[in-house]
């Protein structure tokens, strides 16, 4: 599904909500407009990540959220980094991924 840029922001929101421990307020929004390679490169983070916390995941535990390298190429920040592939608001007002620093 990530591959496919018209379901792209639904199944990487599906994906970080299923998976990583974030306390969601409901919203959010994200992003379609990735290239088809960044698309497969977003999806071939998905696999690499899922499958190093398969055991966690497996028994229904839900994972902290990753470290920003990881976060970047799950998210697609990497390639866009004001725009990812989807954005979760969290209950306190803001958001994940976390926007990136102004230099």
């Amino acid at each position: 599904m990530i591959a496919n840029q018209d379901r792209l922001c639904d199944a990487v929101r599906a994906l970080m909500l299923g998976t990583i421990e974030l306390d969601s307020g409901g919203g959010g929004s994200g992003n379609s407009n990735f290239t088809r390679e960044q698309r497969f490169c977003i999806r071939d983070a998905w696999r690499a990540f899922l499958q190093q916390l398969r055991k966690q995941l497996a028994v229904g535990n839900k994972v902290p959220p990753p470290d920003a390298a990881t976060t970047a190429v799950l998210t697609g920040t990497c390639f866009q980094p004001d725009s990812p592939a989807a954005v979760i608001t969290l209950k306190d007002g803001s958001r994940w991924p976390p926007r990136p620093q102004k230099k």
